[in-house]
């Protein structure tokens, strides 16, 4: 497969190069080796945390924005680029009751 790469890379931008891409979508590998499908599995596993991560944060101000509360554009760049999910879960737990959208960030 690295070869494919390697030549794909080589082709340059030209028809021959997306010539190639084509051809090598329509084969199929049965080989995978453990390290491809390590870091592939890694990357599926990145991709669902990040999508988990922005739910959440989607939920934090679906809440503060239903209860009629303001999120300020510092707030709302807070809120959505927190990756931790445990944190994310608290804020979405203290959006039902702030009477701010900064008090979020206040610790109990």
């Amino acid at each position: 497969m690295i070869f494919a790469e390697f030549t794909e890379v080589g082709l340059g931008n030209t028809r021959a190069r997306q010539i190639w891409r084509e051809l090598m979508t329509t084969l199929s590998y049965f080989f995978q080796s453990e390290a491809a499908q390590q870091v592939r599995e890694e990357g599926r596993e990145e991709g669902l945390q990040e999508g988990r991560a922005e739910a959440q944060a989607g939920a934090v101000l679906m809440v503060l924005e239903r209860r009629g509360l303001a999120v300020s554009p510092a707030t709302r760049a807070r809120i959505t680029a927190c990756t931790d999910l445990a944190t994310l879960t608290d804020w979405l737990d203290r959006a039902w009751s702030v009477g701010a959208a900064a008090e979020l960030f206040l610790h109990p």
